[in-house]
């Protein structure tokens, strides 16, 4: 067919589906999740203020944000808007900081495009 191959798959009812089509798994939400590594800000030893998050998302709508700071729990931040996102972090300390972005949501997929945390020195961090 014009050199473009399609995916085509099964279940165990007989249905047939062709793969990358729709927003749903047979009319259940897909779930998204997307998860960064730990990122030191090239400082691992140096503990750090986390005081903001920029999110920058295509179809972020109806998705979260969290954090985990030093490998730690995750903890929801915010709900992220549909394409720019400012999350203020109340200065949280650590020495490193990875981003989680979930969506749950029927509607068009999430995208992460990118993200950027604005930090201090804390006040265990080397002159």
């Amino acid at each position: 067919m014009h050199g473009l191959e399609k995916i085509y798959f099964g279940d165990e009812t007989g249905r047939v589906f062709r793969d990358e089509t729709g927003n749903t798994d047979n009319g259940k939400s897909i779930p998204f999740l997307v998860e960064t590594k730990r990122m030191h800000q090239d400082r691992p030893e140096e503990r750090k203020k986390y005081r903001r998050l920029y999110v920058y998302t295509k179809n972020g709508q109806n998705a979260n944000a969290s954090v985990s700071l030093d490998g730690k729990n995750f903890e929801t931040v915010g709900q992220l808007d549909k394409n720019f996102t400012v999350i203020e972090l109340g200065d949280r300390e650590g020495n490193d900081i990875s981003l989680r972005v979930t969506q749950n949501d029927r509607g068009e997929a999430c995208w992460l495009l990118g993200w950027a945390v604005i930090w201090l020195e804390g006040e265990n961090s080397r002159g």
